[in-house]
């Protein structure tokens, strides 16, 4: 009897240590995991203060501008990000794509307004902008001022009638202020002509929930 219960409190200990040992061999993967992000955020604020250095060494400089602007969007620094494009517009009025840079952000951010004024701007520089007429037709639409956003979505497509992009937003926006403004029935066939234009782009449109 003794030695049944001698063995079975051995094994009980062998139990024991061979789960610890699984814990113990658990463990390192957590600490690594921990030891990689404390490394990432070392690393990501050493990015950003040579960065910022280099800024402060030459505030005009375009260049760290651009770099510290894609490191914040790579980490998801929203605002971080949207104050460097607010530079790099300030320091390129001339620059098209600078400008529409930070009018995307702004729709991107909700400040839709920001965003609809930085496009009005823009436009008067540069009136056949196929990108910004497309994206203050999102805008807008996004703002739900479908109106508004038919017009701006008819220049974009009367700018290059054969891209689906502008196809769809003339219908999408065609087809919310339709049925908004609909309660006469005044607008069916606009609805229908919407709608018409929607299926035919279905079957190569990658977001086909969209359009459904």
């Amino acid at each position: 009897m003794k030695k049944f219960i001698i063995v079975g409190i051995t094994a009980i200990i062998i139990a024991a240590g061979v789960r610890s040992v699984v814990i113990s061999r658990r463990k390192p993967p957590a600490v690594d995991a921990a030891v990689k992000q404390r490394n990432s955020l070392q690393q990501r604020a050493l990015q950003i203060a040579a960065f910022r250095h280099q800024i402060a060494s030459n505030p005009i400089d375009i260049a760290p501008h651009q770099s510290l602007a894609a490191l914040y969007a790579r980490y998801g620094m929203n605002e971080e990000c949207l104050q460097e494009l607010e530079v790099l517009a300030r320091l390129q009025p001339k620059n098209e794509s600078a400008q529409d840079d930070l009018a995307e952000a702004y729709s991107d951010d909700k400040k839709y307004r920001e965003s609809v004024n930085t496009y009005s701007t823009i436009l008067q520089f540069w009136p056949r902008s196929l990108r910004v007429w497309q994206g203050l037709s999102i805008t807008l639409y996004q703002m739900e001022n479908y109106q508004k956003s038919l017009w701006a979505a008819k220049h974009a497509l009367a700018l290059k009638p054969t891209d689906p992009h502008n196809q769809f937003g003339v219908a999408a926006a065609t087809l919310q202020w339709a049925v908004q403004s609909n309660a006469m029935g005044m607008h069916t066939k606009e609805i229908q002509s919407a709608q018409k234009t929607l299926e035919a782009l279905l079957p190569k449109w990658q977001d086909k929930a969209g359009i459904h």
